[in-house]
């Protein structure tokens, strides 16, 4: 399920808290993790977030305490008996100084 457009993604409005380092396995696949923070002042949730391919770029842009919108899915699998879940972000959007959304595209497809 790669559809970006599916009625599984959703919408989170949130805070950077740490962008992590882009990293490579060896088939060359390129990904990065981004932590958020949300929900309620007085209980804060952070959620680790896994980004790949044109976002590992997106993400190396924002700062921590920037205020976002992440669109993401939530991913489950099993492994011996044990159950995962991954949160896969698909889209960032960021505010520019007006205020407004706007989607953050890769550097190389920003000019």
């Amino acid at each position: 399920m790669n559809d970006k457009t599916n009625d599984d993604t959703f919408d989170l409005a949130c805070t950077v808290a740490e962008v992590g380092p882009a990293r490579k396995t060896e088939k060359g696949y390129r990904f990065r993790e981004l932590v958020v923070t949300t929900g309620n002042p007085r209980y804060p949730q952070t959620i680790p977030v896994q980004l790949s391919g044109p976002r590992v770029d997106v993400a190396a842009a924002l700062t921590p305490g920037e205020p976002i919108v992440l669109t993401f899915s939530l991913r489950g699998r099993e492994h011996n008996g044990k159950r995962y879940v991954a949160v896969d972000g698909w889209k960032i959007q960021r505010y520019d100084a007006a205020g407004c959304l706007y989607t953050a595209a890769p550097p190389d497809m920003a000019s």
